[in-house]
C-alpha cells in the first residue's frame, strides 16, 4: 500500500460520518470512475483559481480534489464506503429514538471522545449507568403500555360479546313479537272465515240451497306430488309478480283495493305452496337426483326457499294491515314495496331450486 493510498483511507474513515463525497461532486454511489472524473473535471473548473479569481477558495477546491481522489482509488472508495454506511445506519437509529434516549446517546458519546482525549473513563462510565437506567424505565413504560393494550383488548372484546348477546336477545323478542302478531291475525282471519261460512250456511238452509259436501273439496295434501307442488309454487310466482308491479305503480297515500287484494292472494298461495313443498320427502327416483332415494340437497333448498316465500308473503301483508285483520288506511308504502319485492324474490328462488330437484 503506497504512503498516498494510505492517507487517503485515513481521510475516508475521518470524512464518511459527516461528508457525501459523491453529493460533492454532483454523483452519486452508481456512478463509473469516468463518471466521476467528468464531474471532477466540470466541478474543478468551476472553483479552480484561474477560473474563480478573487472568489477562489482553496479548502473548497483541495476538498473537491480530495473527493475525487477517495472515490477513484478502490481501496479508499471500500473503506468509505463501509464508514459512510456505518455512519447513515447509527443516525437512522437515532432517528427512531425518543428525543430523551438520543440526547443520552449523544452526551454519551461526547463524553467518551473527551475521555479517550484525557486519558480517563470516568464520564463515559457514568452515561452508561445512566443511561441504562433510562433503558430500564423505557423497558417499564413499555411493559404499562402493552398491558394497557391487552386491558383495553379485553374490554373490546366483552363490549362485543355483551351486544352481540344483547342483540340476539333483541331478534328473539322481535321474532316472538311478530310471530305473536301473525298468530293474532291468523285467528282473528280464521274467525272472520267462519263467521262468513256459518252466515252463508244459514243463508243457504234458508233458501234451500244444498251445501257442498266432503267429496267437493280439493284433495289432500298427501295426495298431491311434486308437480303439484311445482304448480303451486309458479302460481306464487305469478301471483308475487303481479303484487310487486301492483305496488310499483300505487302512488295512492292509502292502500289501494286491487293491490290489498293482491297481497293477501299471494300470501294464500304462498301458505299453499309452502304446504307442499314442505311434505315431500323421498320422490320417486324420477323427481330426485338421488340415485338412493334421499331427499336430495336442492328439495332442502326448495323447502327453505318456500318457507322464506311464505314469511315474506306474510310481512307485506302484515305491513298493509293493522292488528285486527283490517286494511291499515295508514300503511308506508315503502314497506309495502320492499316486502312485496322480497316475496318475489323468495318465491323465484323457490321455483329454481324445486326445477332443480325435480330435473335431477
Amino acid at each position: 500500500m503506497t504512503d498516498k493510498t494510505a492517507d487517503l483511507i485515513a481521510y475516508a474513515k475521518e470524512i464518511a460520518p459527516m461528508t457525501d463525497l459523491f453529493s460533492i461532486l454532483g454523483v452519486d454511489a452508481t456512478s463509473t470512475n469516468d463518471e466521476i472524473h467528468r464531474a471532477w473535471r466540470r466541478t474543478g473548473l468551476k472553483y479552480h483559481p484561474d477560473k474563480a479569481g478573487d472568489a477562489y477558495d482553496p479548502e473548497k477546491y483541495e476538498g473537491i480534489t480530495r473527493a475525487r481522489d477517495v472515490l477513484l482509488d478502490p481501496a479508499a472508495r471500500e473503506v468509505y464506503d463501509r464508514a459512510r454506511a456505518a455512519a447513515l445506519e447509527n443516525q437512522r437509529r437515532k432517528d427512531e429514538m425518543s428525543a430523551g434516549r438520543r440526547r443520552m446517546i449523544e452526551e454519551l458519546e461526547a463524553a467518551e471522545r473527551a475521555a479517550r482525549g484525557q486519558g480517563g473513563l470516568g464520564t463515559g462510565q457514568q452515561q452508561q449507568e445512566k443511561l441504562s437506567a433510562e433503558e430500564a424505565r423505557q423497558r417499564q413504560e413499555a411493559m404499562r403500555a402493552w398491558e394497557d393494550v391487552k386491558r383495553k383488548r379485553r374490554e373490546a372484546e366483552e363490549s362485543e360479546r355483551l351486544a352481540a348477546s344483547e342483540k340476539e336477545m333483541k331478534s328473539r323478542a322481535e321474532d316472538a313479537e311478530r310471530d305473536a302478531r301473525e298468530a293474532a291475525i291468523e285467528q282473528k282471519l280464521r274467525e272472520n272465515a267462519e263467521k262468513k261460512a256459518a252466515k252463508a250456511r244459514r243463508k243457504a238452509e234458508k233458501e234451500g240451497v244444498p251445501l257442498a259436501t266432503h267429496s267437493d273439496v280439493s284433495p289432500s295434501i298427501k295426495d298431491q306430488g311434486p308437480d303439484d307442488a311445482m304448480a303451486a309454487v309458479r302460481q306464487t310466482v305469478a301471483d308475487a309478480t303481479r303484487t310487486a308491479t301492483l305496488a310499483r305503480e300505487s302512488g295512492s297515500p292509502a292502500l289501494g283495493e286491487n293491490l290489498s287484494s293482491s297481497i293477501e292472494k299471494t300470501r294464500d298461495s304462498a301458505k299453499a305452496a309452502t304446504s307442499l313443498v314442505m311434505a315431500m320427502g323421498k320422490e320417486p327416483a324420477a323427481h330426485t337426483n338421488s340415485s338412493k332415494g334421499d331427499t336430495p340437497w336442492s328439495t332442502t333448498k326448495a323447502k327453505a326457499a318456500a318457507y322464506q316465500t311464505w314469511r315474506d308473503a306474510t310481512a307485506a301483508f302484515l305491513s298493509a294491515h293493522s292488528a285486527d285483520g283490517q286494511q291499515d288506511s295508514a300503511y308506508s308504502r315503502e314497506k309495502v314495496l320492499a316486502a312485496t319485492e322480497k316475496t318475489l324474490q323468495s318465491a323465484q328462488k323457490t321455483e329454481q331450486w324445486l326445477r332443480q330437484a325435480l330435473e335431477g
